[in-house]
């Protein structure tokens, strides 16, 4: 048989944008995170409310108003996304934390991650 067989390389396409699609996923779940909450014309409901945070002190109660408000935005502004883990990682002498996002695109089924930092009083990507 003469020519090119496409199976393989249709399969391989159909992984890589599978992967590009996680990949967005996860900017899209940072995006929401860090935009605060009504902050976008014609979209109030879009954003997270860890603008509210901000300069607060690392505490238990700290972390529990992180986890919520993860889980409100994407519910609210993510709907593609559900969240199959969260892990803060706190370094209190640099007054830092780490939160790692475990998500799942609702779809495809397939597993993401994401991580958001808290330092100086504010989030980054």
């Amino acid at each position: 048989m003469h020519g090119v067989d496409l199976r393989d390389t249709y399969e391989d396409t159909k992984k890589t944008k599978s992967i590009e699609g996680l990949e967005k996923l996860g900017e899209n779940l940072r995006t929401a995170l860090l935009t605060p909450l009504g902050s976008r014309p014609n979209l109030p409901t879009f954003g997270s409310k860890l603008h509210y945070l901000q300069f607060e002190l690392i505490s238990e109660v700290f972390l529990d108003l992180v986890t919520l408000y993860i889980q409100e935005c994407v519910t609210a502004s993510v709907p593609q996304v559900s969240i199959v883990g969260l892990e803060h990682q706190v370094n209190r002498q640099h007054r830092r934390v780490r939160t790692n996002i475990k998500f799942k695109d609702v779809t495809s089924g397939r597993i993401g991650e994401e991580s958001i930092t808290y330092a100086g009083g504010v989030f980054t990507g």
